[in-house]
């Protein structure tokens, strides 16, 4: 099996898919959040240091000790995330610095922030490159008069520098662990979920489907153990069912078997016992009727001939049960040739014309175009001598028989013969073709078994549909040699 057709696999992708988005979006999210928390710490840190080092430089300031300021600002400055602390004059030039090198020196870069502290709140924050800059006035107080003029406002800004960067890197160290830790706790979840489903789901498949291959081999006496009362436990308990029901089928289906081999051997052992009696019966009957024959034409019977006549008759029926009885039980194979169906049909209903003159009864034939049909012609006459002498006893005090052919495009060539007798009811209809099955005093019950015998032989069915009092309508289908339904189908598109 192909591992990424497994479904542990897509179980497993799918986890650490679903862990994976998850971790995602709460590592953005609490970055998001850490990050800002880093910012307002650094802010909030950066507020004190000025204001402690404005307080702690302020009294120094005052009695001009410059030296005392410096010293202040430098230890302040000591600080890891400081820096740099520097006071500037309000010219921009570098009064006090952390960095004594640039004491003296005159800076402009932040020059607008100035001017916005000087205009608005006294303060500035701005941050470049992740330097967080904080610039504050130093107003002129009454106190400072002493060395500076009263009618200056501003006597300097204080500018405090603090570097977010080890913050920032404290935060990407956490996030990286963070991280690891996510996909370690993923890729536990995703092993301990495989385990668990190996255990709850792919052993009792496993082993379902190794029973399941047992019974495709014909094995049905192998049930799954049910343990569990989960989906798993009731797809077991399905397929157990289905088991057993496979199981009762099959002895069911093995005793009809050996029913039908049983009654096979009866069959063939009745009919050529059938056979045998019906040759036994007949060679005698024969002489019997020849002799009668014989003293009707030879003997004066005037006072008997109605009676030789009935015995004659009777004879004659004798004569065709037997004849049907060995064609029942010792059917010809038929002798298939190319035939013409519309041909055979009219050659026998004009045949059978003379015999029905007389009844009452009209004869209708409505011939198809249909294609030729490969068919013993003779069983196929015997066949349709039947249905037309059914339908002639059929009808009482004279009535319409119609043969007529058809194609269908499914590839079956039809002869249906239908008439308006009697009928047969719904009870009688489903026994019609049992052998010896019949409801006339004359008849022998074998007509229409034979017949649908000799046209399933060539490979056609025969059906029967019939209402009480409204007729009966027997069709046969037989299937049309392919080239000929071919060409009709080409045709017919």
């Amino acid at each position: 099996m192909n591992i990424l057709k497994s479904w542990r696999t897509k179980v497993l992708i799918h986890v650490l898919l679903v862990s994976t988005l998850t971790m995602l979006v709460f590592i953005l999210i609490n970055v998001t959040a850490q990050r800002a928390q880093v910012k307002r710490l650094s802010r909030q840190k950066i507020d004190l240091l000025t204001t402690a080092v404005d307080r702690a430089t302020a009294v120094a300031m005052v009695d001009g000790k410059m030296e005392e300021v410096q010293s202040i600002v430098e230890s302040l400055a000591v600080h890891p995330d400081v820096r740099r602390i520097r006071i500037l004059g309000p010219d921009g030039r570098v009064a006090v610095s952390s960095d004594r090198g640039e004491i003296g020196s005159k800076t402009t870069e932040y020059l607008p922030s100035l001017a916005v502290a000087e205009a608005t709140t006294g303060e500035a924050t701005l941050e470049v490159d992740g330097i967080l800059h904080e610039l504050r006035v130093i107003p002129n107080r009454p106190r400072c008069y002493s060395c500076h003029e009263s009618s200056r406002e501003v006597n300097g800004y204080l500018e405090v520098d603090i570097d977010t960067a080890p913050s920032i890197r404290f935060l990407a160290s956490a996030l990286w662990r963070s991280v690891l830790l996510g996909f370690a706790v993923a890729l536990v979840m995703a092993v301990a979920i495989a385990r668990l489903m190996e255990r709850l789901v792919h052993r009792p498949v496993i082993e379902l489907r190794q029973k399941m291959e047992l019974a495709r081999g014909g094995d049905f006496g192998h049930s799954v153990d049910v343990p569990r009362d989960d989906e798993i436990g009731s797809l077991t308990a399905s397929y157990n069912v289905l088991v057993a029901e496979l199981k009762r089928a099959e002895q069911e289906l093995r005793e009809s078997h050996m029913r039908d081999l049983q009654r096979a051997e009866q069959l063939a052992t009745l009919g050529e016992l059938a056979t045998g009696l019906a040759h036994e019966i007949k060679n005698p009957l024969s002489g019997i009727k020849g002799a009668l024959e014989v003293i009707e034409a030879e003997m004066p019977l005037d006072g008997y001939r109605e009676i030789m006549k009935e015995v004659m008759l009777q004879i004659g029926r004798i004569n065709d049960t037997v004849n049907d009885l060995l064609t029942y039980a010792r059917p010809r194979e038929p002798q298939r040739s190319l035939q013409e169906i519309n041909s055979l049909a009219e050659t026998l209903i004009k045949f059978f014309e003379n015999k029905v003159r007389g009844k009452n009864i009209l004869l209708e034939f409505a011939p198809g175009d249909i294609p030729q049909v490969k068919v013993d012609p003779e069983q196929i006459r015997q066949v349709l001598l039947n249905l037309l002498l059914n339908s002639t006893q059929a009808i009482d005090g004279g009535g319409r028989i119609r043969v007529q052919t058809g194609y269908t495009y499914g590839g079956a060539v039809t002869l249906a013969v239908s008439d308006n007798g009697k009928g047969i009811s719904a009870g009688h209809l489903q026994n019609i073709f049992r052998p010896f099955y019949t409801t006339k005093a004359q008849g022998t019950g074998l007509g229409l078994s034979i017949s649908r015998g000799i046209i399933e032989k060539h490979g056609g069915r025969i059906s029967v549909e019939s209402a009480e009092g409204k007729g009966t309508t027997v069709t046969i289908h037989l299937p049309a040699v392919e080239s000929a339904a071919e060409e009709r189908g080409d045709a017919g598109r």
